[in-house]
Order: structure tokens, then C-alpha cells, then sequence
């Protein structure tokens, strides 16, 4: 679907979802639409966390294929930084516990061919042996990812000690692994989006909410995409009612 939107004057109307759950929470008649609002929230979630790892990666090969600021502390940083926090989501949205009032991942291992859940393994364990926690000497993706020690340098009057720290910044087979896992967690991920979405219109269909209710869940596009332009943008670009934008 296409939305004829030239002017913020045509723009239509948006409920928060999110927003409205809260009220249908406490109606007992609406217990399998809130069901449904909660199904969709989450695996929209978990799906956002992986489309934000496939732009780390992209732009993490782009730095890496560049020889701007070859060996400066600005690139290794940054480079540091995009790997960690492609791991960091991928792990979160795919493997991550959900404790009491945490939203939880897809579980998806049970789902991988032998090969992706070695990749899936090594992501996984990346971010709990090296990026959360600390294991001295671990080696992941064939390189050792933290490791401190310290030197006795001999002198004329004895020794003076030497503190050294080796880390990894980038790991060649870390990438590849996320290459290879990133497009098939995604397409699970919005095909499962998909499935609840159209359960969600199903439903509203069958059990139809009062416009007084809906209208208390209103939201001023222009405020929550913070600009008139990005509004506009997100509903003409979106087909299934779907968009994304960065906060400022």
C-alpha cells in the first residue's frame, strides 16, 4: 500500500500500539489481541537489533577495505567498536536470556543447519568470553581476545616491571560468521513480524476497538519522527506500514 502524501495536512492518522496494549491489558476481552500486540512487539524488536548488526558490518567491511587513516588510533578504535556492537545485538536479539522484565531473543539455534550453529556458537561465545566478561588468554575466531601481563625487565639494580595488554581489535572469521548469520535470523525474524501483524489486523478485524479508545492512543507523526520531512518520508516510503529512523 502507497500513501498519497504530499503535505503534513495529508498525512493519516497513527496510534501508538505499544500504547494501547497498556489499556488492553486491563480488558479482559481483548486478552488474545494483547497477546498478539505483545508477539509482535517482540519479534519486531529482535529484528530491529538485527538490521542494526547488518549496518555495523557494512560499514565496519567499508572501513576495512579503506585506506583512509590506515593504522590510526581513530580507525582501530572504530573498527573495535562496530565489531563489538554487531556481536553485542546479534547475541541479543538471537541468544540473549530474557530475565524478569527483559524482552528476550528468538532462541533461534534449534533452527540452524551444523554449520551456521558453529557461526552462531562463535558469536555467542564471543560475547560471553569476549566482550562481557573477561577469560585471560581466550581464543576466539582464531585470536586471542584479551589477554595482560606483566614484565620483569632485568636493569644493573634489579627489575623493573613492564605492564603490557594485547586485545583484538578485528577478526576476519567473526565477520564472515555474522556475514553468513545476520540474513537468515532477519528473515526469520520478519517472518515471524509478518505472521503476528497480520493476526494483529485479523483480530482487530473480528473484535473491532471503540474509536474513543484508539483516539486516546494518537500520536503526532511530526513529534515522533521529530520533523515534518522524516514524517512524510516514513509514510511514503513504507509499503506494509513499516519504516525505521535514527533518533537524533
Amino acid at each position: 500500500m502507497k500513501f498519497d502524501v504530499k503535505t503534513v495536512s495529508d498525512l493519516p492518522a497513527f496510534v501508538d500500539i505499544r500504547s494501547l496494549q497498556c489499556e488492553l491489558s486491563m480488558r479482559p476481552e481483548f486478552s488474545k489481541l494483547n497477546k498478539i500486540i505483545a508477539r509482535a512487539l517482540f519479534y519486531q524488536s529482535c529484528r530491529a537489533d538485527l538490521a542494526q548488526a547488518e549496518t555495523c558490518v557494512v560499514a565496519l567491511k567499508q572501513l576495512l577495505n579503506s585506506p583512509r587513516k590506515a593504522g590510526t588510533l581513530e580507525k582501530l578504535a572504530t573498527e573495535s567498536a562496530l565489531l563489538m556492537q554487531a556481536a553485542l545485538l546479534y547475541e541479543r536479539a538471537t541468544a540473549g536470556n530474557g530475565g524478569r522484565g527483559q524482552r528476550g531473543s528468538l532462541a533461534i539455534a534449534g533452527k540452524l543447519s551444523p554449520d551456521l550453529l558453529a557461526d552462531h556458537e562463535l558469536i555467542v561465545n564471543l560475547r560471553n568470553r569476549g566482550i562481557a566478561h573477561v577469560y585471560h588468554g581466550e581464543i576466539i575466531g582464531q585470536k586471542i581476545w584479551s589477554e595482560q601481563t606483566i614484565l620483569l625487565i632485568e636493569q644493573d639494580s634489579g627489575f623493573r616491571p613492564c605492564v603490557t595488554t594485547r586485545t583484538s581489535q578485528v577478526s576476519l572469521p567473526i565477520i564472515n560468521a555474522l556475514e553468513r548469520l545476520l540474513p537468515v535470523a532477519s528473515e526469520l525474524a520478519k517472518s515471524k513480524t509478518d505472521e503476528q501483524l497480520d493476526k494483529l489486523i485479523e483480530t482487530l478485524n473480528q473484535n473491532p476497538i471503540g474509536i474513543d479508545m484508539m483516539s486516546r492512543h494518537r500520536v503526532d507523526p511530526t513529534k515522533f519522527f521529530e520533523s515534518e520531512e522524516r514524517a512524510l518520508e516514513v509514510v511514503k516510503s513504507s509499503s506494509r506500514g513499516e519504516a525505521s529512523f535514527r533518533s537524533n
